[in-house]
C-alpha cells in the first residue's frame, strides 16, 4: 500500500513542476517584441533548467539565434536539438507506463515529426546565409532521409515540404545541377500548382535543358516568357517568415487530447522594394499551421487509443488502492488525483512562424538597397522595414530573410 502511495506522490511532484511555458515567459515576451538577440540569450539560459522540455529550449534558442543573425550559433543549438530528438525517439517502457497513470508531461518532449524536419530546413538555410553551399546541401539530404524514415515508420505519406523542396531546387541550381533543380520544382508544382514563382522557374529551366516539349507546354500553360539574364546579373532571394505558428490546447472533451488553435497575425505578407521600386509581393510556400494540424490528425487514432488505455488503467489503479487500503476515502482521493492529471500534452515549438514566404528577382550585379512593406490581410501597408544594402553577385544568388511576429 505504501508503495502505491509513494508512486502517487512521485507522480504528483512530477506533474506539479513549473512548466517550460512559465520558465520561458521572459524570453517569449522578448521574442514577441522582435528583440531576437535578447530572447536568444534568455532561451539559451533555460536549456539546462528546462527538464523534460529541454528539446523545446534548444529549438527556441536555435530559432531566436537564427533571427538574430547568429547563424553559426543557431546551428550549434539545432545540432544539439537534433541529437536529443534522435535519442528521445526511443521512449523507455517505464516512463511510458508512468505517463499512463499521470500525464505525458512526465515524458521528455521528443518533438512532432514536422518540427524535427524543420531543424534540417533551418540548418540548411543558416548555411546558405553563411555562403556555405556544401553543408546546406548536406542538410537537405538529411531532411529527405529523415522524411523517408518517418514515412516508413508510420506507413503513411507525409508528402513534400514545399519550402524545403523549393529551397532544394535553388540549391541545385547554385550547385550547377539544373536537372535536379528542375525535378524539385516539378515536385513543388504537383502539390502547389498555383505557386506564383513556378511558371518562370519551370519555363526557364526547361529551356536551358533543351526540353522542347516541356518548354512549350509551360509557356503555353502559364503564358510566360522567361526573363533573359545577362552575364553581369544575379538574383536576390527574399525569405519572409510571417506570424506565429498555431498553439496546442486541450480539446474540450472529456478525454484529454490536444488540438491546434491558430494565433492571429495582423501582418499577412510583404512587398519587396529594391532601390525604391516595388519588385513584387512574397508568396506563401510553407503553411506551418496546416502542416501541424494535418500531422496531429494523423496521430489522433493512436492518441485516442492511449487515452482509452490510460483512463482504464487509472480507474483500475484507484480501485486497487481502495481495496488494499480498505478505505473508500483513499480510493476516491486516488481517483480524484488521476482525474486531475488527465490532461493533454500541449507542448509545441511556439516560436515557429505561421508560414514561410518567398520572392526572388533578377538584378544587375552590384549593391542595391532593399526594404519590405509589411502588408495586412487586406493588402494595406502597415510598416516599412529597411533591410539595408545588399551585394548581388554576378551569376550568383544573395539570400536575405526577415521575421514578422505580429
Amino acid at each position: 500500500m505504501k508503495s502505491l502511495l509513494s508512486v502517487l506522490l512521485a507522480l504528483f511532484v512530477l506533474t506539479g513542476c513549473a512548466g517550460y511555458q512559465t520558465l520561458s515567459a521572459p524570453a517569449n515576451n522578448l521574442f514577441l517584441q522582435s528583440k531576437f538577440d535578447e530572447a536568444a540569450l534568455e532561451y539559451s539560459k533555460q536549456v539546462d533548467g528546462a527538464g523534460n522540455a529541454r528539446l523545446l529550449a534548444l529549438l527556441d534558442a536555435g530559432l531566436a539565434w537564427h533571427y538574430a543573425g547568429e547563424y553559426e550559433r543557431s546551428n550549434r543549438y539545432f545540432t544539439a536539438a537534433e541529437k536529443l530528438a534522435d535519442k528521445l525517439e526511443i521512449v523507455s517502457v517505464s516512463s511510458e507506463a508512468a505517463s499512463l497513470l499521470a500525464t505525458d508531461y512526465i515524458l521528455k518532449y521528443g518533438g512532432d515529426d514536422f518540427e524535427k524536419l524543420l531543424i534540417n530546413t533551418y540548418m540548411a538555410f543558416n548555411y546558405l546565409l553563411l555562403d556555405d553551399l556544401e553543408n546546406a546541401m548536406v542538410e537537405i539530404r538529411r531532411f529527405n532521409e529523415k522524411l523517408a524514415k518517418y514515412e516508413r515508420r508510420c506507413d503513411c505519406e507525409y508528402g513534400i515540404n514545399p519550402f524545403t523542396e523549393y529551397l532544394s531546387g535553388i540549391l541545385y541550381e547554385m550547385d550547377g545541377k539544373p536537372d535536379d533543380a528542375y525535378i524539385d520544382y516539378k515536385k513543388v508544382y504537383e502539390v502547389m500548382p498555383d505557386f506564383a514563382l513556378l511558371p518562370n522557374d519551370l519555363a526557364r529551366l526547361s529551356g536551358e535543358l533543351n526540353r522542347g516539349e516541356d518548354h512549350d507546354r509551360w509557356k503555353s500553360m502559364f503564358g510566360v516568357q522567361p526573363p533573359k539574364t545577362g552575364p553581369r546579373s544575379g538574383e536576390l532571394v527574399v525569405v519572409f517568415e510571417c506570424g506565429l505558428s498555431p498553439e496546442k490546447r486541450q480539446d474540450q472533451r472529456v478525454i484529454a487530447i490536444p488540438a491546434y488553435y491558430p494565433r492571429y497575425s495582423v501582418i499577412q505578407g510583404a512587398r519587396v522594394i529594391v532601390d525604391g521600386k516595388p519588385i513584387g509581393n512574397t508568396h506563401v510556400l510553407n503553411d506551418i499551421e496546416k502542416i501541424a494540424t494535418e500531422q496531429l490528425k494523423d496521430k489522433m487514432g493512436r492518441m485516442l487509443l492511449k487515452q482509452g488505455i490510460a483512463t482504464g488503467g487509472k480507474i483500475a489503479a484507484a480501485e486497487t488502492i481502495r481495496k488494499k487500503s480498505n478505505s473508500d476515502a483513499l480510493g476516491n482521493l486516488a481517483l480524484l488525483f488521476f482525474y486531475a492529471t488527465n490532461e493533454a500534452d500541449t507542448r509545441s515549438w511556439l516560436t515557429l512562424p505561421g508560414n514561410m514566404q518567398i520572392q526572388r528577382v533578377t538584378l544587375p550585379a552590384g549593391r542595391h538597397g532593399v526594404s519590405l512593406k509589411l502588408l495586412d490581410g487586406s493588402g494595406r501597408e502597415r510598416e516599412t522595414v529597411d533591410l539595408g544594402e545588399v551585394r548581388i553577385p554576378a551569376n550568383g544568388k544573395k539570400f536575405i530573410s526577415y521575421r514578422s511576429v505580429y
